[in-house]
């Protein structure tokens, strides 16, 4: 997720070993007038999450939930008021929502804390159908919800086995990779390029003190596992294989797709008592090798070449690598290491409450439907440089006028004419197939459905730069681990079979909880004394950083666009 929160509640933890207790609440609100009535909608979400206003902007649009207000009152709704609330994390949002279950209609949890509401029984089934949520069953990518709806898990109350396609509306989702700059430190971005593409990187003593990863217990264990469990191993009497035994048997063919993320899933998934030993040795001495923990300020550290390395969420290191780009002209990449990673998805779901009305509940279910317009949804992720579940014709839009090698950036028009092989070797094109993404929601100018396959293709220079190519730009091989923005934002389905969704920890949360306490607990190096510092003294300089990305994302695109044509 996008957690913009401030260097001192970042780096705190850093310093104050945990004493076993939930973590502290982070809670901000800011009431947001629909009409001037008692029909009161409640939302609770993470910071810097929703498009809002750049208020050194005149002509912006105004902030996302400000435009439901006319949404709204075009379809009747006169007394509308919407109190919207933001924290820092699901955990916490998790824990304010044990603190007071109901004062909210809506929140946006990630999809293991779902898992985790629903076992405890926590929140209430919506009406997510094509009567309530037109839009979002419309338009949502066939592929990511499928991903979402498919998780389960078991209400402890009732016993009964619960899937998210009847509590979850999907809103963005991503990946877990290594940011880093091929050439920090004077190194070599071929070899730095060559040895990104494992997660024992971060291990590596060649990269000692420039890398960062995360302060969250779900992220770093699931690193911590990928290393952990890299090898085969022995587990009652039997040969477990591996993470890199088993993308060795997926790219050889051994295992197909569905074979392949199926057993990989499993494996990721692992955290009975002897994993979480194996996984707390590989991060105690990662935690030797790093230069420091983050949730958030790691995407400009790496800007201002504070590190070389930041294990990072796909839509930060989009946001990281436009803004090094413009203002240092520095080429940053995102590696999705060969042997797998996460793949995430955020969602918003109802908390149960019997002091709901049914005007607010139906409310609730607009402003989901609302959310999942391609005109609204294209605000969201040009403000988070996140990935939303809505796909349709505005976001296929918006993604060629990022991306693709055929928009004019002067004209403001596309041409949709395949390059010729002369011009694909010239340019150094890639044929990228986002089929899987838009597929079922592009539509004509009378609404019909559009099944043309090149519809959703796109001919890029932003994508795998050292992947292998055939003579139309389809990529046939080479590294297919390492990427540029358009990659972050969209991997292809390739990529995505070696990524699996990491569910809640169950009955071992206790346990894992533990192990980061005492993994946490451990003493400190000088160096992360003085980060803090540094942060805590720059941390107003962080403030303004976040509302100069749309300009920056323009300007970048512009010039990327300008140095194409002249290849």
């Amino acid at each position: 997720m996008n957690n913009f929160i401030t260097s001192l509640v970042l780096f705190s933890s850093l310093l104050i070993p945990s004493a076993g207790k939930e973590a502290s609440l982070s809670i901000k609100t800011k009431s947001m007038e629909i009409g001037s009535g008692s029909q009161t909608l409640r939302l609770l979400n993470v910071e810097d999450y929703i498009y809002e206003k750049d208020p050194e902007d005149a002509g912006a649009a105004k902030n996302l939930v400000h435009q439901f207000e006319d949404y709204a009152r075009d379809l009747g709704y006169k007394d509308v008021k919407v109190n919207y609330a933001t924290t820092d994390t699901p955990e916490s949002m998790f824990n304010e929502l044990n603190i007071s279950q109901h004062s909210y209609d809506l929140i946006c949890p990630s999809d293991y804390m779902i898992q985790k509401l629903i076992v405890n029984d926590m929140i209430e089934p919506m009406h997510i159908d094509e009567e309530h949520m037109p839009n979002y069953i419309k338009n949502a990518s066939k592929a990511i919800k499928g991903r979402l709806d498919a998780i389960s898990a078991v209400n402890a109350k009732t016993n009964q086995e619960c899937f998210l396609k009847d509590y979850a509306v999907g809103y963005m989702w991503g990946t877990l990779g290594i940011l880093f700059d091929p050439e920090y430190a004077g190194r070599e971005a071929e070899i730095t390029i060559e040895d990104m593409q494992d997660w024992s990187v971060l291990w590596n003593p060649d990269y000692k003190g420039i890398s960062s990863i995360k302060d969250s217990v779900r992220d770093t264990y699931a690193i911590g596992l990928l290393h952990a469990l890299n090898d085969d191993f022995e587990e009652d009497g039997k040969t477990i294989e591996g993470f890199e035994t088993l993308m060795n048997k997926h790219e050889d063919g051994t295992y197909d797709d569905e074979t392949y993320n199926e057993k990989f899933s499993d494996l990721f998934n692992k955290c009975d008592n002897e994993t979480l030993n194996k996984v707390r040795k590989s991060l105690t001495k990662l935690k030797g090798n790093v230069f420091g923990m983050e949730v958030d300020s790691g995407k400009q550290d790496i800007v201002t070449g504070k590190i070389g390395i930041n294990f990072a969420w796909s839509g930060d290191a989009v946001y990281s690598m436009e803004q090094a780009e413009e203002e240092k002209e520095l080429e940053l990449y995102y590696s999705i290491p060969n042997t797998g990673s996460n793949i995430w998805m955020d969602a918003w779901c109802m908390p149960k409450s019997d002091q709901r009305s049914q005007a607010q509940r139906e409310l609730a279910e607009l402003f989901l439907d609302f959310l999942s317009i391609p005109e609204y949804t294209a605000q969201n992720m040009s403000y988070t440089g996140y990935t939303p579940f809505t796909a349709g014709n505005e976001i296929l839009d918006l993604t060629r006028e990022w991306y693709d090698y055929r928009y004019d950036e002067e004209t403001e028009e596309f041409d949709d004419a395949i390059p010729s092989e002369e011009e694909i070797a010239e340019k150094g094109l890639q044929r990228v197939d986002l089929s899987y993404f838009f597929e079922g929601t592009i539509t004509d100018d009378e609404g019909n459905v559009i099944d043309d396959p090149d519809s959703y293709v796109f001919y890029t220079d932003c994508y795998l730069p050292d992947a292998e190519t055939d003579e139309q730009g389809n990529i046939t091989g080479g590294n297919r681990a390492v990427g540029r923005e358009f990659f972050c934002q969209f991997p292809d389905e390739y990529t995505l079979s070696r990524c699996a969704v990491m569910r809640d920890f169950g009955p071992q949360n206790e346990a894992v909880l533990k192990m980061w306490e005492k993994f946490k607990s451990d003493t400190l190096p000088v160096w992360a004394i003085v980060l803090f510092i540094v942060e805590v003294a720059g941390g107003a300089c962080l403030i303004g950083y976040f509302f100069i990305g749309n300009r920056v994302k323009h300007n970048l695109r512009k010039k990327r666009k300008e140095e194409q044509n002249k290849k």
